[in-house]
């Protein structure tokens, strides 16, 4: 069975408020491969774990 922390998702309107980016930031990660998006019905998913990765990996970088 995965780790649990591997499934955990989340919507992209929640993602913008959590790492205080806007939906263009999104959309542009989406779109330069740095995240991938998963789509269930007509709702948008994002890992959590790639967002981390993406956002706050930058920001320790910094």
């Amino acid at each position: 069975m995965p780790a649990e922390e591997n499934k955990k998702t989340i919507r992209i309107k929640n993602a913008c408020t959590q790492y205080d980016v806007s939906r263009s930031t999104i959309y542009r990660a989406i779109d330069d491969g740095k995240i991938t998006p998963r789509k269930l019905g007509g709702c948008t998913f994002l890992s959590v774990q790639q967002l981390d990765s993406l956002f706050l990996g930058e920001t320790q970088a910094a």
